[in-house]
């Protein structure tokens, strides 16, 4: 319901939201944050910033632990992709 506000009505303040919704407007702002920098995206950049740190041998090491698992996602966001394309050309 608030996310759902939020994105309908990017330019409204919290307080509007919040007045309208009946809620506070420190949770809109919560979910506003959480839309707008997702703690998936901070986990993510928190990574990269630890993995610039490593040294190669580190990376390497990691890389050879998680080998099946990095295949493994490289080939379901391929599909996925193959899949949004076909999507894409069926309505086009």
């Amino acid at each position: 319901m608030v996310r759902t506000q939020i994105k309908k009505y990017p330019g409204k303040s919290n307080r509007q939201i919040a007045k309208e919704l009946g809620v506070s407007h420190t949770m809109v702002a919560d979910e506003r944050e959480r839309l707008t920098n997702p703690p998936e995206l901070r986990k993510f950049e928190d990574f990269k910033k630890t993995w610039e740190g490593l040294s190669d041998e580190h990376r390497k090491e990691f890389v050879k632990e998680f080998d099946v698992d990095l295949r493994d996602l490289q080939k379901s966001i391929v599909e996925q992709s193959s899949i949004a394309n076909l999507r894409t050309s069926a309505t086009a």
